[in-house]
C-alpha cells in the first residue's frame, strides 16, 4: 500500500539569479513591477513602461540594454527626495532650500544624503539610507509631515518623496517607481553641486557612510506619525477648532524634555481631552473619572515620562485634580451651553483650597519649621546665602525659597516677635512730655528771598488749646472768621507720656497718617513762589505796556491772585469786598 508522504515540500517563489558580489545591486532589493524604457534620443524624455510578469534580475541590470527603475515593497532601507530642475527648491534658484529640508528631517534621524543627478536634465535625487528597515508607508508619511510643517509643498515637478505617501485603500496599489542612479546622464555630486566622475563603488562607499550617520528608529517615526494623525483628526473640526487643536498638539507631542514640566503638560492634556476628545473619537464629552483616566493615560504615554517626570507616584491624583479644573474652565467642542457647577458641589458652599494651594501652604510650613529648628539650635545664619544653604538641608528647594522670601530672607524676616523687643531704658519720671508731632513736622514753604519773612504763625493759641488753621487756596493763610466752607480748627489733644517700644512707633505712624490725610484733603497751591526773575520780568512788562500809576496797581493785582504777598493785611481781609488779602504796601526796588 502506498501512503502519502508525511511532509510535502512548499513551493518556493521563482526568483532571479542573484549576483551577491555586486554591492550596488544589493542596495535596491525590490524588483517586482519594475520600470524600463529604451534609451531616448538626445534632448528627449524616455517612455517608461511597467513589467509585472517577472522581477528584474541582476544580470539584466548589469547588461544595461535599457533604462531601469524600481519601486518599493512593504519595508525600505532608504528614502529619496526628487527635486526637478525647474523646481523653486533647486540650488540654482534657492541655494539654502535643501539645507532647510535636512533641518526638517532631522527629528527622524536623517542628516546625511547621497546626491546624484537624476538624468541629463539636471534634476536631483537625494538618497537617505538607514540601517534599520522601516515600513514604507510610515517613513514616507513621517517625512511628508515634517517637510510640510517646514513649509515645503510636495508637488510633481517641484518636490517628491519616494516611497510616496499614499492613503489607505482596500485595493492594493504599487508605490511609485524611481529611476536607478548612475545610468546614462546620472552622476554623483559634491557639496558644491558639481558633477564628479565616479563608478558604482564610489556610490556604495558614500551610501554606507550616510547609512551609519542616519540613525532612524521606529519610535522616532511613530512619534512624528502621531502629528500626522492629529492633522487627519482635525479635519473633522472647523477652521478655528483645527488651529486650536493643532496648537495643543504641538505643545504636547514632545512630552517631557526636562524637569519642572509636569503641571504644564497636565494643563495642556486636560484642555485637549476635555474639549476635543468626543469630536475626534465620537461619543459624549469626557467628564469625571473617565476624563481623569484619559488624562493620566495620555501623560504616561508622552516621551520622556519615565526619565524626567518627578510626579510618577501621584499621576492619578494629579489627573483627577486637573480633570475637575478642566470641567469648570473649558467647554466641550460644539457646545453652546454655559458651564454649570459640578453636581457634587453646591455654589453656596465655600470652596476648599485647591491642590496647588495646599502644596504651597505645606511648603511654607516646612520653611517655618526649619526656621524654628535653626532658632532653637541658635544656628540661624545672618547672611542670605548661608541661610539658604542651611534651609536646603531641610529638603526645601531653591524655587520654593524664592517664592517665600518673606519667611526666611534677612531683608524681610525678623525672628523676634513684638513682645521680645527690648528698648533702651529711660527715666520716665524726669522726662518731659513729647511735643506735638504735627508741630514738629511742619516745614513752611521757603519764602521769596527778596521779601521779609511772613509774620503769621501756623498754630494760634485759643481758649480750648492749640488749633491748626486752614491753609488758603491761593497759598496764603486765612486769619479771618472761618466760613462753613473752610476747615474747622483741629484740636490738639493733650498727650500722655508714651511708652518706648512698638507702641511709640505705632503712635508716630498714626499721627503721620492723620497729617497725610489733612494734606490730601486741603492741598497747598502747587505753584512755586515768585522769585527775583519773575518780578523783574513783570516790572519790565508793566513799564512797557502800562506806564505810570498803572504799574503799581498791576503788580498789586498779581500778588493778590498768587496769594504770596507777605504784606497783605491780617486784620481786614474783606475790606475791599474780595476774598483774598489786600495789598497795603510794596517796597520799592
Amino acid at each position: 500500500m502506498i501512503t502519502a508522504p508525511a511532509h510535502r515540500p512548499v513551493p518556493q517563489r521563482f526568483e532571479f539569479v542573484h549576483e551577491w558580489d555586486d554591492q550596488f545591486l544589493q542596495l535596491f532589493p525590490h524588483r517586482d513591477d519594475y520600470l524600463w524604457a529604451e534609451h531616448p534620443d538626445p534632448g528627449k524624455r524616455p517612455e517608461w513602461k511597467t513589467e509585472s510578469r517577472y522581477p528584474l534580475s541582476d544580470r539584466t541590470l548589469k547588461q544595461g540594454a535599457y533604462l531601469f527603475g524600481v519601486r518599493f515593497g512593504a519595508v525600505t532601507t532608504y528614502l529619496m527626495l526628487d527635486i526637478d530642475i525647474r523646481s523653486y527648491y533647486h540650488p540654482q534658484k534657492d541655494p539654502f532650500a535643501i539645507w532647510h529640508m535636512i533641518e526638517a528631517l532631522e527629528p527622524l534621524g536623517l542628516v546625511q544624503y547621497v546626491a546624484v543627478t537624476s538624468s541629463s536634465s539636471g534634476g536631483l535625487h537625494l538618497y537617505f539610507p538607514f540601517e534599520e528597515a522601516q515600513a514604507s508607508w510610515a517613513i514616507s508619511l513621517a517625512a511628508k509631515t515634517l517637510l510640510e510643517n517646514k513649509g515645503f509643498k510636495l508637488l510633481g515637478g517641484q518636490l517628491e518623496i519616494f516611497p510616496n505617501p499614499k492613503p489607505y485603500s482596500d485595493v492594493q496599489t504599487n508605490y511609485q517607481g524611481h529611476r536607478l542612479p548612475l545610468q546614462n546622464g546620472s552622476y554623483l555630486l559634491n557639496d558644491s553641486w558639481e558633477t564628479i566622475l565616479t563608478n558604482q563603488t564610489g556610490f556604495v562607499q558614500q551610501w554606507h557612510f550616510a547609512e551609519r550617520r542616519n540613525d532612524v528608529s521606529r519610535d522616532q517615526v511613530e512619534r512624528v506619525i502621531q502629528t500626522a494623525r492629529q492633522k487627519n483628526y482635525s479635519r473633522k473640526l472647523k477652521a478655528s477648532g483645527q488651529k486650536y487643536y493643532s496648537d495643543l498638539c504641538r505643545d504636547i507631542k514632545d512630552g517631557f524634555t526636562g524637569s519642572g514640566q509636569t503641571q504644564h503638560l497636565f494643563a495642556k492634556v486636560a484642555n485637549q481631552e476635555r474639549v476635543f476628545y468626543h469630536a475626534l473619537h465620537g461619543g459624549s464629552p469626557l467628564e469625571g473619572e473617565a476624563l481623569a483616566h484619559r488624562i493620566a493615560e495620555v501623560v504616561r504615554s508622552l516621551p520622556g515620562f519615565g526619565e524626567y517626570c518627578g510626579h510618577q507616584h501621584e499621576i492619578d491624583q494629579l489627573a483627577k485634580a486637573w480633570a475637575r479644573a478642566a470641567e469648570h474652565r473649558y467647554y466641550p467642542y460644539g457646545s453652546n451651553k454655559p458651564l454649570v457647577p459640578h453636581p457634587t458641589e453646591s455654589p453656596s458652599e465655600p470652596k476648599g483650597p485647591t491642590w496647588n494651594e495646599q502644596q504651597a501652604q505645606e511648603a511654607r510650613e516646612r520653611i517655618k519649621q526649619a526656621i524654628a529648628n535653626l532658632l532653637d539650635k541658635n544656628a540661624l545664619p545672618a547672611q542670605a546665602t548661608a541661610r539658604r544653604k542651611a534651609l536646603r538641608t531641610y529638603g526645601v528647594g531653591n524655587t520654593t525659597l524664592d517664592k517665600n522670601r518673606d519667611l526666611w530672607h534677612p531683608e524681610a524676616f525678623n525672628p523676634l516677635p513684638e513682645k521680645q523687643y527690648h528698648p533702651i531704658e529711660s527715666n520716665l519720671e524726669d522726662s518731659a512730655p513729647p511735643k506735638s508731632l504735627l508741630e514738629e513736622q511742619y516745614h513752611p514753604i521757603k519764602p521769596n528771598k527778596l521779601l521779609p519773612l511772613p509774620a503769621p504763625a501756623i498754630f494760634s493759641q485759643g481758649a480750648a488749646g492749640n488749633s491748626v488753621l486752614a491753609v488758603g487756596g491761593s497759598g496764603g493763610f486765612s486769619t479771618g472768621d472761618p466760613s462753613p466752607s473752610e476747615v474747622q480748627a483741629v484740636e490738639a489733644p493733650e498727650l500722655d507720656p508714651p511708652e518706648p517700644g512698638p507702641g511709640l512707633i505705632r503712635e508716630i505712624l498714626g499721627k503721620i497718617a492723620i497729617r497725610s490725610q489733612q494734606v490730601r484733603r486741603f492741598p497747598r497751591s502747587i505753584l512755586p513762589p515768585p522769585d527775583e526773575n519773575y518780578f523783574r520780568q513783570l516790572r519790565q512788562q508793566s513799564v512797557d505796556n502800562h506806564p505810570g500809576p498803572v504799574q503799581e496797581e498791576f503788580v498789586q493785582q498779581v500778588l493778590d491772585l498768587s496769594g504770596t504777598n507777605p504784606y497783605a493785611s491780617t486784620t481786614n481781609c474783606t475790606a475791599s469786598g474780595r476774598d483774598g488779602p489786600v495789598l497795603e504796601h510794596i517796597p520799592e526796588g
